[in-house]
């Protein structure tokens, strides 16, 4: 690693570089390329430059409850496993400290796919545990909506835009201590489910609701209640929303304490991702 190294703020003039990280990150499936305007413009989101080549980016993010998020830690293809994402990893968590010597948040945290090995071992060396766990269900839009789109919209139009009551925000306190927003995780609390709706829009069908981020880079739908025949009854307006949004598919996540609705939603044809019985996603918070 001969090179120079720089970390400085991205900018709208990195697009096609960050589009080439994005490309080559999670099979091409990575969210990058359609959030990174935002977190430009949001501050806090960072880049690696190689010899003057961006290569790598990070992002903080501030979250309620006073807890710093990191995300966006990426390292284009071609420069993995030359140390590249330690040195990211080490400036981030540099800023953290920052920040909690500061007093300007109590806690750092970040989500991680589970078999992300590189991420986990970093985190256990400067104390992150994992805190929570979810699963991730995926569904395939049926061919009865996929090929019938009259019949999808007409599902949709009896879908309405709710402000939920207190009661029905008091539902979502069976997720956990946090909340899905696709790969974001506020905490579960009042001042975090504000946010949440900040951010959101629920629907109501057949009086049971829906949330799904306001800017969809990556389509997580969220029911309210975790109850089987309440998502089942939501099954239909989902596919339609997705189907809407131009996906072939929808996913949900659940967190791991509910094994037992994880099995019973298998029935009903969703499917693990990827196949497997361990929760996809943890949550892990610095100690």
């Amino acid at each position: 690693m001969n090179q120079s190294t720089e970390i400085k703020l991205v900018t709208p003039q990195d697009h096609q570089q960050i589009m080439d990280i994005s490309k080559v990150t999670w099979n091409g499936y990575d969210f990058l390329g359609k959030i990174y305007n935002q977190w430009i413009e949001d501050g806090n989101f960072y880049g690696l430059y190689v010899d003057g080549k961006l290569i790598g980016t990070v992002k903080l993010s501030f979250y309620p409850e006073n807890v710093l998020w990191l995300e966006g830690l990426r390292v284009h293809k071609n420069f993995q496993k030359q140390g590249y994402g330690k040195i990211l990893y080490n400036f981030v968590i540099k800023k953290a400290g920052e920040f909690l010597e500061k007093n300007k948040v109590k806690d750092v945290e970040f989500c991680t796919y589970y078999k992300n090995a590189e991420s986990l071992h970093l985190g256990s060396k400067d104390n992150f545990k994992i805190v929570q766990r979810y699963y991730i269900l995926h569904y395939d839009i049926e061919s009865s909506l996929k090929d019938n789109p009259p019949k999808a919209k007409s599902i949709l139009e009896q879908a309405q835009p709710v402000t939920p009551s207190p009661r029905e925000l008091d539902y979502l306190k069976q997720y956990g201590n946090y909340l899905p927003l696709g790969w974001e995780f506020p905490r579960n609390t009042e001042q975090g489910r504000k946010w949440l709706q900040s951010r959101t829009t629920t629907l109501s069908y057949e009086k049971n609701l829906f949330y799904f981020p306001l800017t969809v880079f990556e389509l997580i739908i969220t029911p309210y209640r975790l109850e089987l025949d309440y998502i089942v009854k939501l099954l239909p307006v989902m596919q339609a929303k997705a189907l809407e949004l131009g996906e072939e598919s929808l996913e949900i996540m659940i967190p791991e304490d509910y094994q037992q609705l994880t099995g019973q939603l298998i029935e009903h044809g969703f499917k693990f991702w990827p196949d497997n019985l361990i929760p996809d996603v943890v949550i892990l918070r610095k100690f």
